[in-house]
Order: C-alpha cells, then sequence, then structure tokens
C-alpha cells in the first residue's frame, strides 16, 4: 500500500458484501493511521475504502462514493465548503476533542466518532455510523422522491387505514392531510369502482402484488382514471400494504381514440359495402318502387343503421308521405306528429326536401330541434338521424331517411357518403321515370306558352321574325346539347349571320329548301328538353312564331303534375300553361319496338341519324349525299356510312325481336 500522502485515489480490498450491501467510501487523512483503520474496515465489515489525502483530491460530484469520512487533521472550514460542493454523500468527522465535534455538526455533516486509543473500539463506532448514515440519507432520499413523484404513494394497513402518503394525493384530492388521515382508500374512488378496489386489497394479501385500475374521485367531485399498484411489505409492526396510484387520463384518451378510429373504419368499410350493394341493386331495378324498396332494404338489413325510409312531399301540403320503408319501423311512420308548416324551430324530412341541404340528428335524446318526434324514435332505439333529400339536376324527388342505435353516428365522412348515394338514386328514379313516360299508354299532357328570350329557339325567332320548330335536342357528350331545327319565313344567310353573333353557340346547314331552312345547332345546356327530363318527362313538340313558343310535355300517368307546372313556371319567365289532357299512346308494340331502338343507339347515333333524316338524305330523289351530311356532322363519309348502317341494323333488329313469333307453315300455305 502507497503512502497517504499520495495523489492517486486507492481501493482497499475486494470483500464480499455480507449481509448488506457494500458501502464505499473515502477516507480523507494525512495521518498514517488512518490506512489501518481502513484496512479494517475493508477486511472486518465488508466496507470499500479509498484513501484520499487531501478534500481536494475529491471530485464536485461525489457520485460514487456513499460516504466521506474525515480524520481529525481536516480542518473544519474545508469541510463546510466542500460538503457544500458535494451535497450527494453522507459526512462523518472523527474527532478527538468536544469543540472539533461541535464544529463539524455545525458545518452539516451527519454524524461525528471519537477517535481515541481503542483503535478497535474506534472501527466498530465507525461501521455503525457509516450503516446509520447511509441507512438515514437512503431514507431521506425515498421520502424526498416519493414527495416528488407526479404519482400518488399511500400506505396502509389490511383494516383500510391510511398510515402515510406523499403530498401528491393531497394535492391531486383537494384533502389535507387531518383529512386524508381519516378516510380508507375506497373514500377516494367513484361509487361503481369500491368494490373492484375491495377485491384488490384482498388479492394482495393473498397473492402479495395487484394491479388495478378505477376513477379516484377529488373533493370537487372531479372523476379522474387511475391506475393503482399494490404491493405486500413485511414489517415488525405487521403487515402493510403500500400502493402507487398513477393518473391515465392521457392513457384513456389516447385508447378511446383509437377504439373511435377502429370503430369509424368498420363503420366505413360497412357502407361502403352496403353502397356497392344498393348500386348493384339500382342497376338491376326497372321501376321507381324497385329503386326505393332495395335502397330501404339494403340500408336498414343490418349494422350501423337501424331504419330506413323514403317519403315524397305531397301536393297540397308540407307533409312528407313515406313510399318504402324497411327496418325496425314498429308504427314509427304512423306516430310521427304532423308538425305545422314552416316552422324554423324544428328538423323534419320536409326540412331537407325544402332547403335541398343533409340534415342531422346527432342527438334526438337532447337536441330541441328534433323534439316533435323524438319520444317515437327513442322508443325504437334511434339515437341519430340523417335527412338526405333525393334530389338530381333542379328536381328533388323525395328523402332518404335514416336512423342509427348510437348518438353522433353520422360524422363528415359518412355524411358525404350518403349524399353521394342520394344523387344516385335520384338519378336512378330519373331515368325510370324517363322510360315510364315513354312505354305507358296512359300519359298526361301539358302544354305551355312562353314568351322566355332564355330558351333560344324562341329567341331565335323574334330576333329574325320566323317560324321555327325544334324536331330534336340531345347530348353530343361534351357536355353540350345539339337540336335539329326548321326555320321557315327567312333564308340561311340571316339565320348564320344572326347565331353567328353568340360565340356559345354553333350552327351548321343540314339542308337549304329556300324558305324553309334545317340547321344543326350546338351550345351549353341547359334546353328545355333537359329541363322536363328532370322531372320524368319528355317534350314530344316544341315551336315558336314570332317570340311566342309552345312546347308540349308527355308525362307518366301518376306523374306530380302540379310540381312539373311550378317547376317549369318558376325555371323560365313568362311561361305558363295553356292545357292539361290525358290521351292514350300508340299500340304498346309500337312503343316497345321505339323504346328498344331509342335504348340501343348511342347519342352520336341518334344525331347521325337525325341528320340524315332532316337533310333530306332518305328521300328520293335525295335532298342530300352523304358527304355533304358528314361534313355537317364534321365527320368523314366512310364514318357517316358506319354509323348509319350501325342504325339501320339496330332498327331492323328492334323491330322484329319484338314481333309475335311467326307461323312458317301459315306463311307458306
Amino acid at each position: 500500500m502507497k503512502s497517504p500522502d499520495r495523489t492517486a485515489e486507492q481501493h482497499i480490498g475486494h470483500r464480499p458484501r455480507h449481509d448488506h450491501r457494500t458501502i464505499t467510501t473515502a477516507l480523507v487523512s494525512r495521518d498514517r493511521g488512518i490506512e489501518d483503520l481502513g484496512e479494517q474496515l475493508d477486511g472486518e465489515c465488508g466496507i470499500d475504502v479509498t484513501l484520499r489525502s487531501e478534500l481536494s483530491e475529491i471530485g464536485t460530484r461525489a457520485d460514487r462514493i456513499d460516504c466521506i469520512v474525515c480524520g481529525p487533521d481536516v480542518a473544519d472550514s474545508r469541510i463546510a465548503e466542500k460538503k457544500w460542493e458535494v451535497p450527494a454523500s453522507a459526512w462523518i468527522v472523527l474527532y478527538e476533542d468536544n469543540q472539533t465535534a461541535e464544529r463539524a455538526l455545525s458545518a452539516g455533516v451527519e454524524r461525528c466518532v471519537h477517535w481515541g486509543d481503542d483503535r478497535n473500539a474506534t472501527v466498530t463506532h465507525l461501521a455503525t455510523a457509516l450503516r446509520a448514515a447511509i441507512d438515514t440519507r437512503e431514507a431521506k432520499f425515498t421520502r424526498e422522491a416519493l414527495q416528488r413523484s407526479n404519482d400518488l404513494f399511500f400506505v396502509f394497513d389490511p383494516d383500510g387505514n391510511l398510515l402515510q402518503w406523499n403530498h401528491r394525493l393531497s394535492e391531486v384530492t383537494g384533502y389535507d392531510d387531518e383529512e386524508v388521515a381519516s378516510m380508507s382508500p375506497s373514500d377516494f374512488v367513484a361509487d361503481e369502482d369500491v368494490a373492484a378496489i375491495e377485491a384488490a386489497v384482498r388479492r394482495v394479501l393473498e397473492s402479495g402484488t395487484v394491479r388495478t385500475e378505477a376513477d379516484l374521485v377529488t373533493k370537487d367531485g372531479e372523476e379522474i382514471p387511475y391506475e393503482f399498484t399494490g404491493a405486500l411489505l413485511d414489517t415488525e409492526e405487521g403487515a402493510r400494504i403500500s400502493g402507487i396510484g398513477r393518473d391515465i387520463t392521457d392513457r384513456k384518451h389516447r385508447q378511446r381514440a383509437l377504439a373511435q378510429q377502429a370503430e369509424q373504419l368498420r363503420t366505413v368499410n360497412h357502407i361502403n359495402a352496403v353502397i356497392r350493394e344498393v348500386n348493384q341493386a339500382l342497376v338491376r331495378a326497372s321501376t321507381r318502387e324497385e329503386i326505393e324498396e332495395a335502397v330501404c332494404t339494403h340500408l336498414a338489413k343490418k349494422e350501423p343503421y337501424r331504419f330506413a325510409w323514403i317519403g315524397e312531399q305531397g301536393a297540397a301540403s308540407d307533409r312528407v308521405t313515406p313510399r318504402a320503408w324497411a327496418g325496425i319501423e314498429k308504427g314509427y311512420l304512423e306516430d310521427r306528429p304532423n308538425v305545422e308548416e314552416n316552422r324554423g324551430d324544428h328538423i323534419t324530412a320536409a326540412t331537407a326536401i325544402r332547403t335541398g341541404e343533409i340534415q342531422t340528428a346527432q342527438h334526438i335524446a337532447e337536441d330541441p330541434e328534433f323534439e316533435p318526434w323524438r319520444e317515437a324514435a327513442l322508443e325504437r332505439g334511434f339515437r341519430s338521424a340523417i335527412a338526405v333529400p333525393l334530389r338530381y339536376r333542379e328536381t328533388t324527388y323525395g328523402v332518404l331517411c335514416v336512423y342509427a342505435p348510437r348518438p353522433e353516428a353520422f360524422d363528415e365522412d359518412e355524411q358525404a357518403v350518403l349524399a353521394d348515394l342520394g344523387e344516385t338514386v335520384a338519378y336512378a328514379i330519373s331515368a325510370a321515370e324517363r322510360r315510364r313516360a315513354l312505354v305507358t299508354n296512359s300519359v298526361i299532357e301539358l302544354e305551355f306558352l312562353t314568351r322566355d328570350r332564355s330558351i333560344d329557339y324562341v329567341a331565335l325567332s323574334a330576333e329574325l321574325g320566323c317560324e321555327v320548330t325544334v324536331e330534336s335536342v340531345s347530348p353530343t357528350g361534351s357536355g353540350e346539347v345539339a337540336g335539329f331545327i326548321t326555320i321557315r319565313g327567312t333564308d340561311c344567310e340571316t339565320v348564320l349571320s344572326a347565331v353567328g353573333d353568340d360565340p356559345d353557340v354553333e350552327a351548321t346547314v343540314v339542308a337549304d329548301h329556300g324558305e324553309e331552312c334545317v340547321f344543326r345547332l350546338t351550345g351549353p345546356e341547359p334546353s328545355v328538353s333537359g329541363t322536363i327530363a328532370d322531372y320524368g318527362g319528355v317534350v314530344r313538340e316544341a315551336d315558336a312564331d314570332h317570340g311566342e313558343g309552345r312546347f308540349v310535355v308527355e308525362l307518366p300517368y301518376d306523374a306530380d303534375v302540379r310540381a312539373v307546372v311550378d317547376g317549369v313556371e318558376e325555371y323560365y319567365d313568362r311561361t305558363e300553361l295553356l292545357a292539361q289532357r290525358e290521351r292514350e299512346r300508340t299500340e304498346p308494340s309500337d312503343a316497345v319496338v321505339r323504346e328498344a331502338f331509342d335504348d340501343a343507339l348511342t347519342d352520336r347515333q341518334r344525331e347521325v341519324l337525325r341528320a340524315a333524316y332532316l337533310s333530306g338524305f332518305f328521300d328520293w330523289p335525295r335532298g342530300a349525299n352523304s358527304g355533304e351530311v358528314a361534313e355537317v356532322l364534321g365527320i368523314t363519309e366512310p364514318t357517316f356510312h358506319e354509323h348509319l348502317r350501325t342504325c339501320q341494323r339496330k332498327l331492323v333488329s328492334a323491330y322484329f325481336d319484338h314481333q309475335p313469333p311467326v307461323d312458317l307453315a301459315e306463311l307458306m300455305a
């Protein structure tokens, strides 16, 4: 062993740890007797001793030193200064007289041990002091750590008497120490969690550890989710239970957010699957009734929805009458009250029709806007609802109402999906109504008079002082419409000059017969034909003479005439209904053949066929040859012949495919 005046540190021995952990000690002194003391501490007491000659050899952070022992030769002033620099270690001073001990204690050292002639007694006393100082310091550190912890710490006996707790318990709960002392662990949790806490106490007494969750209730009644862990302690006073409580509010929020996201994903996937089923059903449905029934059935047959119905507004009132429904209805549609008209403080199915916007009831049980039909809805387990207007272009065909068994069921994504479905359903209904308008025998015919100059053919007849007859109107596939018109009372050049002033309209001469010319006009929508088609009808005739126009509309027999008339008169100024008639169409077989042929043609083929017909291509002698017609249409002559041959083949096919069977034997007789 080197002399104690060396500057390098030296560890004295490495003995096995006894029943207690090894205490690392720095022994500071220039007295050679200290070296013998260190060897005895290490050899007999299991204390790891490092010799140092000066306090300056100890760094400002003595992280690895449990205790610093200063010999009698170390000055008191230096101890006080160094202790302030190294507060983490316990300090013991060896003293020879009482004045030295008093000054050391005043400097803040934990203990003083007498340095006398009996070195064995000194070693024993010093070893005892070292362990006591370390135990005291560790206990202090433990208490300080528990006091500074963000978690709750407490100790109680099996009878539920609280024995110790940290400041955090009072800070969180709002009870002072006197109040806490009179309470038991179950007094701090919500009533519904008391049984769980009592069961946890029984488990920790049986198994030694436990973990459970409960809501901590503060003095002000606030409930905070906590996770509690407990451990059984065996002390001289008997069994004790130490517990730690950790605030898990953030964890609960994350768990709820993840669960909500998973539920939303499941719901969206399910809704998309339902929408696919509905779209497939719409393709198969051929009538409005089939469309409405299919939509309700597929929406309500399983979660996330409970009930669905489609209704339309009557002509005489704002009351919405159900047309189709599916799901858990239980008389709900009959129990709905008849809400007063024009009430702005309630939301109903009529509100969606009137505004043309989706209406949602996310909390039927709470929101006063749903008061008229709340009781009937809650009785059937409806907690939220949505009303989707069935609107295509300018026409509303009714409303789709869907109900869910949970609040907040219709978020923004779901509303967007159902809004798209509403447009799809409305389009399907519109197409079905148009088909029915074509094939129904009994029809309603409406004749309108108009002076609205926004209608192109009326404006043209007024400007040129001529007669205009609209032969046909059809979409071009590029967002525009193409119309064939016949003009009498003026020449082609005058018409082309007048139309040329409108940059949005393009005119091409199809046939020139002097004072009667046929033109092809293309321009942006809308047109009268498109507007009437939105109501499920067709324009059979349209003409104008010197600014006064007329058009005849054909509707299915059970069409809502009032809605059509109101819509047309609102959309077109200075337009009025002249006549309403009921009549029978031509023979059913003719209608069937015409529909089959019309469905078979594309828009382009229909336009080619109409141009050829109006130009006189089918007359004899021909009014125009194939090259002239192709030039009008802006296509090549071979392309014209290809389109025309296709049209002829489809016409013949439609005719023969819808004829009754022919008895060949009878024909040959």
